[in-house]
C-alpha cells in the first residue's frame, strides 16, 4: 500500500527544531514494518519551496529523498498555481453559481 504525504506531514517528520509527535512517529513505524511506501506529491517540493525559514528548507528538501515522489504529475486540484487560467474561470463561474443557489 502507497501512504500519500502531504507538506503538513512532511515538515513536522523532519524539523528537528520542534518534538516528533508519537502519532508521527508511530504511523513511520508501523507503515515501514509493514512494507507500505510512503510517496510525496512533487507540489510539495513547492510548497516547501514556499517555507520562509531557510535552513528548515533546505533540510526538508534534502530528507525528501527518503521518501517515494509520485512518479507522475497528476493536478493538484487544491493548488490554484497549477490550474490554467481557462480553468480557473470555469471554477468561479461555477462557484458563483452555486453561492447564488444557495442564497
Amino acid at each position: 500500500m502507497h501512504f500519500l504525504l502531504g507538506t503538513n506531514v512532511l515538515i513536522p517528520l523532519e524539523d528537528s527544531a520542534i518534538p516528533l509527535r508519537d502519532s508521527l512517529a508511530n504511523f513511520v513505524r508501523l507503515a515501514t514494518a509493514n512494507k507500505h511506501v510512503l510517496v510525496y506529491h512533487p507540489a510539495s517540493i513547492d510548497d516547501i519551496e514556499e517555507d520562509k525559514d531557510d535552513a528548515r528548507r533546505r533540510h526538508t528538501l534534502q530528507r525528501l529523498r527518503q521518501y517515494t515522489m509520485l512518479e507522475h504529475r497528476p493536478a493538484c486540484p487544491w493548488t490554484v498555481r497549477h490550474v490554467d487560467g481557462k480553468a480557473l474561470q470555469l471554477f468561479r463561474r461555477n462557484a458563483q453559481a452555486s453561492l447564488r443557489e444557495l442564497l
